[in-house]
């Protein structure tokens, strides 16, 4: 079964607008419970040591208030009840003192946007491979917050349109507390403000961020957590035990995740989502990975360096566990990206496979380029240990379908030409064929000298083990001229070209040498097969639209923006910063306000975006396709 993670959502049956009662009422119980342990302490009712344990409850209860506020999900999209939700929020953070309610739904929109980035991903914290690694991680995850909005978010447009409120409130907190302790009540803050912030902070890092997420190397939607099933865990988690349901509908409130799990669970086994009866966990302190068994498209995923080896005198092979990761499937000629923060800045680049299908390993190999950005990074600073973000598996440069799955008795030759690094999707395509079939293999490959060729000594293994079958002619442009036409015509000789595929892994000029070459010889355009390592990119289409997007800090943008394009997507390519996280109507971040003009959502049924809301006139600015001119403006 193939499953695209990147589906967007299952539609749900949304309730009617209104204030979620179930949220206020447990802001109620907070608030009673707060006052009523400050009486007790005051009138020295009970220990003060004691009351820590109530007051840890107290937060932890306070948090599930403040986070459901921060998605939006207590008002649901009432403009109405904007300033209760938002009241409710700020009082609600109190308890965590060094964690306004603002800046902590900026930190947790990242989470949820990027959700198991190793760079992006704020909770990515707190992701000890076991309960002992996890502790020291959960203790310190708020202050790990406050770096993280603080340095590595501080170019973020919607990170810094939080620090004002949050200035005030910690000169608030903090004047508070001096206040407290000056006035001799240092002991009441420790045990009723200070330890059950850090108690709770623990529970919260754990039952939120570590059990649902850890260990998991998944990206993509519906394999990014865990649904954790068990008795009275809905309770004791206040929901999150369904936590795959809250990433899917951020703005649902907390008591609703178990009905709308129970509503879509057909939908959500079919797209391979991560189940689990918290008997069938092997070890409750070493949680294995969420459970997926579906081949899934174009998965993006978390993968840790494990080996790295010199190849040749500028290029490394880069090696990747993939020993927890399910469905990640790839065929000999594939190829992935991968991507990692550099100077705050994500790079992005394509590296074919070189390990062979089925391995328990990713290899890619990287040649050094003089000015590459991503490739001297890697080079200088890739070490074992690392996590990258790895995409894929894509392109079509594989092995036609009826050799991967045919005897040992098919015979069809191949014939690859290759220049550089382009050798590399070669040396698992000629590895695959030499073990599934009988058919010669001509391989041109051209490197500038022998320092630079990548992978010779494997090649000449394999010429060792099957003379009869492998041949393999080199061109050193430090001797001599590139290769030319002579030189194709030549690797082809003896071979039927009428019968045989022919592949080439290079520069445009060398690809179109070869196609003008093997088309004069008689091959079939069908049996050539060119690497590209290119991805499809829609090209704008239809009428094209003014956008005018005025900030709130007064900046205005215009943009032309064509029917099949988003507002976001023009921006982003045009350098301009906007608000927005995820970029695929998810997480909310880039909610405007349209005040003129007409669109249509690119996913209708994007979790960002409330049936209510949509009727108010809002709209995403990642999801927004327009069809007249539009002003929008940012809420």
């Amino acid at each position: 079964m193939s499953v695209d993670p990147q589906s967007i959502d299952i539609p749900y049956e949304q309730p009617s607008a209104g204030l979620a009662c179930g949220t206020v009422v447990l802001f109620a119980v907070v608030v009673t419970g707060y006052a009523a342990l400050w009486l007790a302490a005051a009138l020295e009712l009970m220990p003060l040591p004691l009351t820590s344990v109530p007051a840890t409850i107290l937060a932890y209860l306070s948090f599930t208030v403040m986070h459901d506020a921060g998605h939006g999900s207590l008002a649901q999209g009432e403009q109405r009840y904007l300033v209760i939700e938002r009241t409710i929020g700020w009082v609600a953070s109190i308890p965590f003192l060094i964690v306004p309610f603002s800046f902590f739904t900026r930190i947790h929109d990242h989470h949820h946007a990027f959700t198991n980035h190793p760079d992006k991903d704020p909770d990515q914290w707190v992701s000890g491979a076991n309960l002992w690694q996890a502790l020291p991680q959960a203790l310190t995850l708020l202050p790990h917050y406050a770096y993280h909005g603080l340095v590595r978010l501080r170019h973020d447009h919607n990170m810094r349109a939080s620090w004002p409120s949050s200035t005030i409130y910690w000169l608030a907190m903090a004047t508070v507390m001096v206040a407290m302790v000056a006035q001799g009540y240092g002991a009441e803050l420790w045990w009723l403000l200070v330890l059950p912030m850090c108690a709770a902070s623990v529970l919260l890092a754990l039952l939120f961020d570590w059990v649902p997420h850890r260990p998991n190397l998944h990206q993509g939607r519906y394999q990014n957590t865990r649904i954790y099933l068990g008795f009275g865990l809905r309770w004791l988690t206040l929901g999150q035990n369904y936590h795959l349901i809250h990433h899917l509908y951020p703005k649902l409130p907390w008591y609703r995740y178990r009905q709308v799990f129970e509503q879509i669970r057909p939908q959500l086994e079919q797209q391979q989502a991560n189940i689990d009866q918290i008997s069938g966990l092997r070890k409750p302190f070493s949680l294995s990975h969420p459970s997926t068994n579906a081949v899934l498209t174009g998965v993006v995923i978390t993968l840790p360096l494990v080996k790295r080896y010199r190849v040749c005198v500028d290029a490394i092979e880069l090696s990747f566990d993939l020993s927890g990761v399910d469905g990640f499937d790839f065929a000999a000629g594939q190829y992935i990206t991968l991507s990692t923060q550099i100077d705050n800045t994500t790079v992005t680049r394509s590296y074919s496979i070189v390990s062979p299908p089925g391995a328990h390993s990713l290899a890619i190999a990287v040649k050094r380029k003089d000015g590459g950005l991503l490739s001297c990074y890697l080079h200088d600073h890739a070490r074992i240990g690392m996590r990258f973000t790895i995409a894929g598996p894509y392109g079509d440069f594989v092995l036609p379908s009826a050799l991967e799955t045919g005897s040992a008795s098919t015979s069809v030759d191949l014939l690859l030409v290759a220049v550089g690094s382009g050798i590399t999707p070669m040396l698992t395509l000629i590895t695959t064929a030499l073990e599934c079939y009988r058919g010669k293999i001509s391989l041109l490959v051209s490197h500038r000298a022998t320092a630079n060729g990548l992978y010779m000594k494997q090649l000449d293994r394999l010429v060792q083990h099957h003379p009869q079958r492998l041949h393999i002619t080199t061109v050193w442009t430090e001797q001599r001229n590139r290769i030319g036409c002579t030189d194709i015509e030549f690797a082809a000789k003896g071979m039927l070209i009428d019968k045989c595929h022919a592949y080439v892994c290079g520069p445009a000029a060398l690809q179109q040498l070869c196609i003008n070459v093997w088309t004069a010889m008689g091959l079939a355009a069908e049996r050539q097969h060119c690497e590209t390592f290119e991805l499809p990119m829609d090209a704008p289409q239809g009428e094209r639209h003014q956008v005018v997007v005025t900030l709130r800090n007064g900046c205005r943008h215009q943009l032309t923006v064509a029917e099949n394009q988003t507002v976001l997507g023009v921006a982003r390519a045009q350098g301009i910063d906007l608000p927005s996280a995820c970029g695929n109507g998810h997480c909310g971040s880039c909610l405007v306000q349209k005040q003129q003009g007409d669109d249509v959502l690119l996913a209708p049924n994007c979790a960002g975006l409330l049936v209510n809301e949509r009727q108010q006139g809002k709209t995403l600015l990642c999801q927004c396709q327009p069809r007249t001119n539009l002003l929008l403006s940012e809420l």
